[in-house]
């Protein structure tokens, strides 16, 4: 409704769902979102969350339901790079048995502002992809305190002890990235 998004660019998707498009596959699986780093929060204490937290009303559900309905997505290009996107928390090992199977070039983790460095390096080397790129890892300094370049040299630094072959790279929060190969 807030996007006002046509139906035709909607697809409901399912866990164990493949979705084959001309230019890449999706594959979806189960994850689970934090819902607002309070996981026993009742879904009455949501009530007015967005406006409180966003400063936009009417997202109040979509928090609820996107804590429960919470999906991983690994995404096949044409060429055959493999792009994963894992969120939340890892209370299932979906995320970790689909990275095992697909073995993706390129993850995208969700950091936590409560997690050290050290554990999300150890997080990021249970995908075994060869480039990890964080997000939401602007609430590291805005909300965790942390300095985000020292959280994230640390992380790699981990990361790379875990699994030598992976590197994690830092990108600018809030700025749009092409990602290609290139020989230079």
């Amino acid at each position: 409704r807030v996007f006002d998004l046509p139906f035709d660019s909607m697809y409901p998707v399912n866990v164990g769902e493949t979705l084959i498009f001309p230019e890449f596959r999706l594959e979806v699986s189960r994850a689970r979102h934090n819902l607002l780093n309070k996981p026993e929060l009742p879904a009455s204490d949501l009530c007015g969350a967005s406006k409180r937290i966003y400063g936009v009303d009417g997202f109040d559900e979509i928090q609820a339901y996107g804590y429960i309905e919470s999906l991983d997505f690994m995404i096949t290009c044409s060429d055959n790079t493999r792009i994963m996107m894992a969120s939340g928390i890892s209370a299932l090992l979906n995320g970790f048995q689909t990275a095992k199977e697909k073995a993706p070039n390129i993850l995208l983790r969700q950091t936590t502002n409560k997690q050290p460095p050290e554990e999300y390096g150890r997080l990021l080397s249970k995908y075994h992809a060869a480039v990890s790129l964080p997000f939401h890892h602007e609430n590291l300094e805005r909300k965790g305190g942390w300095v985000l370049s020292e959280y994230m040299d640390r992380a790699g630094q981990v990361l790379q002890e875990q699994n030598p072959a992976s590197v994690l790279l830092n990108p600018e929060p809030y700025r749009w990235y092409q990602i290609g190969y290139e020989i230079v």
